[in-house]
Formats: C-alpha cells, structure tokens, sequence
C-alpha cells in the first residue's frame, strides 16, 4: 500500500516529467522560428537570380 508521500512524490515526478517534456517542444518551435527568420533574410530582395 503506498502512503501518501509516495502518492505525492510520484505525481511530482510526473509532472516533473511532463513540464520537461512542453519545455523542450517549445525550445525547439522557437529554434524552428528563428531558422525560418534568418533564411526568410537569405532570400530577400537585394539578392541576385543566380544567389537564389
């Protein structure tokens, strides 16, 4: 039978878990974003037909 602190400390862990999880999905969206800026800047206007 588990007592309540180890209800507690597994759901923390869980949780834990699952904040990790969001956190690194939402770091590799903003690195995903900023690698569509910088090659959104490759191919702007002030580039030749042959750059492009």
């Amino acid at each position: 039978m588990l007592d309540v602190g180890d209800e507690l400390a597994g759901k923390a862990s869980y949780m834990g878990y699952v904040e990790s999880l969001v956190c690194n999905n939402i770091q590799q969206l903003k690195m995903d974003m900023a690698d569509e800026v910088i090659n959104a800047g490759c191919f702007d206007q002030r580039m030749t037909q042959e750059e492009q």
